[in-house]
């Protein structure tokens, strides 16, 4: 069943920066979210998509796209205003709610991502362009997934060394964790990693 954004959310007065950082992970979905029950987003003309996505966001969408680095077509206009009806539903609940302690929270806190990520983004009272903000949340990103990539290979390190005490099956769960890992944060070894699973489930 799709998503549908949650009544009187809105994604207006945030930071669209974690939308712009989706938009280069996550692969596009089979399903999208929707801002209303009967109406799939895929219905929507591209002008139909700018306007409601400047709606819930208060952004232009062809700026975010051009930041994101994706062509400003229906298809990538569809998955920019999918990931900002997820955020609007997680963090944008109307003055008053339950999640009001989550939508009032400092700006230095994490911000969690549809992905699962969560990165920390500029101080609020730091000066700069919305390009140089998003910089630095690319690098909070790609360290942490440098991290995960190193944790995942460490894990297969671990068990390679103990090769007559564990299966066969665990140590292809941990090389498909580190493919993962490798393919979420386009790790430059992501390739080898694939071909070591694949050479491991061939024997």
């Amino acid at each position: 069943m799709a998503v549908i954004l949650k009544e009187k959310h809105s994604f207006l007065g945030k930071s669209i920066m974690p939308v712009m950082m989706e938009l280069k992970v996550v692969p596009t979905p089979t399903q999208f979210a929707r801002l209303k029950k009967d109406h799939p987003l895929e219905r929507y003309k591209l002008e139909e998509l700018q306007h409601e996505f400047k709606k819930l966001t208060g952004e232009e969408l062809t700026n975010v796209l051009a930041l994101a680095g994706k062509p400003a077509n229906a298809e990538n206009a569809i998955h920019a205003l999918y990931l900002a009806i997820l955020q609007a539903n997680n963090v944008g609940a109307p003055k008053g709610s339950l999640l009001k302690e989550i939508q009032d929270r400092p700006s230095s806190e994490p911000i969690q991502l549809v992905s699962g990520m969560t990165v920390t983004p500029p101080q609020s009272r730091e000066t700069g362009s919305l390009e140089s903000r998003m910089k630095k949340l690319e690098e909070n990103l790609a360290t942490q997934h440098k991290q995960s990539v190193d944790d995942a290979l460490r894990n297969v390190r671990t068990i390679t060394a103990r090769p007559k005490l564990v299966s066969p099956e665990v140590l292809i769960a941990a090389l498909e964790a580190l493919v993962d890992s490798a393919s979420v944060g386009n790790h430059p070894d992501k390739d080898f990693f694939k071909k070591s699973l694949i050479a491991c489930r061939q024997h």
